[in-house]
């Protein structure tokens, strides 16, 4: 006992550890006041007319909120078009003031919670794709609790600088010789000074996280935790089937393991190195190196990193092995614990560790990519035919040997829900496009209310061909707005509206229409055309190359990495296929058709 209140002494006191975790506390609230800003701030400035609504639909999308947010709308935009023939009866002289200041009271009082119901309905556009596991929710108090990425980088730099100042301490004064001349005095020391400092970074991880949570518990409100985590946009592609309180409690599980596993990384690089500087190069190189060069791969190592960005397991459209990640984890800080228990450590040991906690895993082998476009709808693969059923609208799959079909797409569609006759197939797993239309009134130009404009929206689908599970991968609203004018930052995606095929990798969606392909990322949204690829003869892609007939029918190449385009030497053609390991074409040049080895270079 007098050991140990003689370290945490040394810690708190001597090492000033205490004013560490003071400031800690007092950087984050003053982060949290004065860089929080709310998620939607327009739901804020109309709150009131945001609840109105808000308290009539919260929860699962049913039919009858679907009637009462369409028949609003409906009304507002009749409202709207009354008003504006009002004005112009006033100009004109057709009516009296007394009439029209009447008439104009009468229909603001109908619009007063116009800017509300605004909110409300983009909401109810996002809920409409997925209603399944998409809530109508007040999102701003959760959006900020799990988007608060400047309280971790100070909790990141406290548990480095207390940790390493606490672990180096006895090398700096040569306390370890002493400790060395005391029975059991080295490995009883070890033992204290690792068990205070692995509580003092779970203690400092709970208050930061209750901290946060109190704070937008109070500012915002964290109400229906229950609900799935989908119901906020930031979840809008996870496959995860939890609540949000519940993701929360995960989250901060998984990140305090992820601090366990950095204090006992600089334990064992402190033990090895026996300096503060070493030690902390060591330890913040480790974290940042893959955190700035790993993308979307950084959550899935077997090191502290991947822990601490555990918000990633949640936000992300594909299935990862989370015991797994866990399990490797705590191997490898048991491995670290008794490694440091080791009196003479070699420093050879430093090739080890960074092998070990750069290790991925994903536990995925990325299937090969092959695509043509000549077989966007029909296309055999693996002993099975794929095609598109124009009779039932439907996609179909048939066992060559045995004829026996399957459709592909187990969940009944709605009336207004319709899909691309076009699909992709990669490994298990089948691919498709739905769009979703709705009928919305239209403000003509001479003011008349009318129907005809049409809201699209369209997802892309994952089905995992073994237990025919549907996962949204990709998805965007091209919504027009309650008047029936297209939303100005949504006319872009007007090439969406017809289509002639697709493809996709694991970061990009690649859009064939007749003017173009153009490459979609998948996180940013972010549209990209690629200019003079003739889509009128077959396009095919690798996962690396996009291959197309060129300029004077050369077949041509486009690198989506690099973005450098190329030309095949001696191939002119209006006719090939991309198959596994070469291209088949029909040579212009003579008329017979040769095989070509293609030598292609994956991406890393």
């Amino acid at each position: 006992m007098r050991l140990i209140l003689a370290e945490l002494k040394k810690m708190m006191y001597y090492q000033h550890g205490l004013i560490y975790i003071l400031g800690f506390l007092i950087m984050s609230l003053f982060g949290l006041f004065v860089m929080d800003s709310a998620y939607n701030d327009r739901i804020e400035l109309y709150q009131d007319e945001y609840n109105y609504y808000l308290d009539q639909v919260k929860g699962r999308l049913t039919d009858e909120k679907e009637a009462l947010l369409e028949d609003e709308a409906k009304q507002m935009a009749e409202v709207d078009v009354q008003l504006t023939q009002l004005y112009n009866a006033y100009y004109k002289g057709d009516i009296s003031q007394e009439e029209f200041e009447q008439k104009r009271i009468d229909g603001e009082a109908l619009l007063k919670n116009k800017q509300g119901f605004e909110e409300i309905f983009q909401q109810y556009l996002y809920v409409a794709e997925n209603p399944e596991n998409r809530f109508f929710i007040y999102p701003n108090g959760w959006y900020g609790l799990f988007d608060t990425n400047y309280i971790e980088l100070f909790l990141f730099i406290i548990i480095v600088l207390l940790i390493i100042r606490f672990y180096a301490y006895n090398y700096q004064y040569e306390m370890e010789n002493i400790e060395i001349t005391t029975q059991k005095g080295s490995r009883l020391s070890y033992v204290v000074r690792f068990m205070l400092a692995t509580v003092t970074v779970v203690i400092l991880c709970l208050c930061s996280f209750v901290m946060i949570y109190l704070y937008y518990r109070i500012r915002y409100g964290l109400p229906d935790g229950e609900f799935p985590i989908q119901s906020i946009y930031l979840f809008k592609e996870s496959i995860m089937q939890t609540g949000l309180m519940e993701t929360y409690f995960y989250i901060c599980g998984l990140k305090i393991l992820g601090y366990v596993a950095l204090s006992m990384f600089i334990l064992i690089v402190t033990v090895i190195f026996k300096k503060q500087i070493v030690t902390g190069f060591m330890t913040t190189s480790i974290i940042a190196i893959p955190y700035v060069s790993l993308g979307d791969q950084q959550a899935y190592l077997i090191q502290p990193l991947g822990l601490i960005l555990s918000k990633e397991y949640f936000t992300q459209a594909r299935s990862h092995n989370l015991i797994l990640l866990v399990a490797a984890t705590i191997f490898v800080c048991l491995v670290l614990y008794f490694i440091g228990r080791i009196s003479t450590i070699n420093k050879w040991l430093l090739l080890f560790l960074p092998l070990m906690l750069l290790t991925s895993c994903t536990g995925q082998q990325e299937e090969s990519i092959v695509y043509n476009l000549d077989e966007r709808m029909e296309h055999s693969v693996g002993g099975y035919q794929y095609y598109f059923d124009v009779i039932d609208n439907d996609f179909v799959r048939v066992h060559e040997e045995t004829g026996v079909k399957e459709s592909l797409v187990r969940n009944p569609f709605e009336e207004d829900v319709k899909y691309e006759s076009c699909f992709f197939v990669q490994g298990e797993y089948f691919y498709y496009i739905k769009k979703g239309l709705e009928n919305t009134p239209v403000m003509k130009e001479n003011s008349q209310l009318r129907g005809g404009s049409n809201m699209y929206n369209f997802a892309v689908v994952e089905v995992n061909m073994q237990t025919f599970e549907e996962t949204v991968i990709f998805e965007k609203n091209m919504g027009t707005n309650r008047s029936g004018i297209l939303k100005e930052e949504n006319k872009k995606w007007g090439f969406m509206r017809g289509i002639d095929g697709f493809f996709l990798d694991k970061e990009t969606i690649y859009i064939i229409d007749t003017d173009a392909v153009r490459m979609i990322d998948r996180m940013t949204s972010q549209i990209t055309a690629i200019g003079d690829i003739n889509t009128v003869y077959n396009i095919a892609f690798d996962g690396q190359a996009i291959y197309y007939v060129g300029d004077r029918y050369r077949l041509s190449r486009y690198d989506v990495n690099t973005q450098e385009k190329s030309v095949i030497d001696h191939i002119i053609t209006n006719d090939f296929r991309l198959n596994e390991e070469v291209i088949e074409y029909k040579n212009l040049l003579d008329g017979d058709r040769r095989m070509l080895k293609i030598i292609r270079i994956k991406s890393a």
